[in-house]
Formats: C-alpha cells, sequence, structure tokens
C-alpha cells in the first residue's frame, strides 16, 4: 500500500466511531478510572467459570445438550465453551465500529458472559441432571451469581478511533 492508500484506509476505519457494550454495574469504575484490560471483572470467579464449563462438557458427553440461540447461530456446550473461555482468558477490550451491532450485545443485561452463564445454570437447575453435591453447589453459586449480575442493564460506549489512548 503506498501512503495516500494508506491514508485513505485510515480515515475510512480509524477515525470513527468505536462501540462497546458495558454493564451498568462497572461504569463508576469506568469513568473513574477508564478502561482497563488488565482489570477483569470476573477475574475471582475465573476458576469456577471453567470448573462450569468442565461440568458442560461433561454433561454434553453424557447426552445433556444444553443449546442457546446467539442469534446468528444455536450454540451447543463445546462451542459455548470454546468462545467463552476465550472472553475470559482475553487481554484485550473489544469494540466494534459497526453501532449495529450493539443492539445484540445491549439486550443481555449484565453482560454477554453473565447471560450465559444464567442460562447454563438456568438448564441445569430445570433439567436436573446428575451430579455431584459439589458440582450442583457450583451450579447455585454460579446461577446466584449471574442473576445478581443480570439486574444491572448495558450501556453503549463510544470513544474515537483516532483516540490517542488506543
Amino acid at each position: 500500500m503506498n501512503e495516500e492508500e494508506l491514508y485513505k484506509f485510515w480515515k475510512k476505519y480509524i477515525d470513527r466511531n468505536l462501540y462497546r457494550v458495558i454493564s451498568s454495574d462497572y461504569l463508576s469504575d469506568i469513568f473513574k478510572n477508564g478502561l482497563n484490560p488488565k482489570k477483569n471483572p470476573y477475574k475471582k470467579l475465573i476458576p469456577d467459570i471453567k470448573k462450569l464449563f468442565k461440568l458442560v462438557l461433561k454433561l454434553e458427553r453424557k447426552g445433556f445438550i444444553h443449546e442457546q440461540d446467539w442469534g446468528f447461530k444455536k450454540a451447543t456446550g463445546k462451542y459455548l465453551v470454546m468462545v467463552s473461555s476465550e472472553d475470559i482468558t482475553s487481554p484485550f477490550i473489544d469494540f466494534t465500529p459497526n453501532y449495529k451491532e450493539t443492539y445484540y450485545y445491549k439486550k443481555h443485561k449484565g453482560g454477554a458472559l453473565v447471560q450465559t452463564i444464567k442460562r447454563i445454570t438456568d438448564d441445569i437447575l430445570n433439567r436436573t441432571p446428575k451430579l455431584s453435591t459439589t458440582e450442583l453447589l457450583l451450579v447455585i453459586k454460579l446461577h446466584k451469581w449471574s442473576e445478581k449480575k443480570s439486574k444491572f442493564s448495558n450501556k453503549i460506549l463510544f470513544i474515537k478511533g483516532s483516540s490517542i489512548h488506543f
């Protein structure tokens, strides 16, 4: 790409609004401290979330298929766990340049991960597969957490792609 083409590319894609859907639970901290990819609000729960994901895969192998409609596809255990595991371990904050893409995520009160966990735990508690006491306690713990977090609405933040903060 020559200099002129590079500038046109930058002008088209970089100098525009980039959007991020955020749970209102975290807004005051974000306004005070900014967005920080090193500050993961799920950090303390990641070990339990990973245990839940292992349980989903174990149950799937035994014939208990958990399915979620993600709008663009029906996600079952293995795919759901893969995508959500990447989300909780990603060192990045993702943005979209397409405002319409925020509509889908804005509907997920508390955030996409919270809703994923809520749906998994709801399904397990409603369909009652055979679980150990430890597994059941884990499901109940994460269900209570997801219920609490899903009471928060989502807000859309935007930042210019040309911002010095990128």
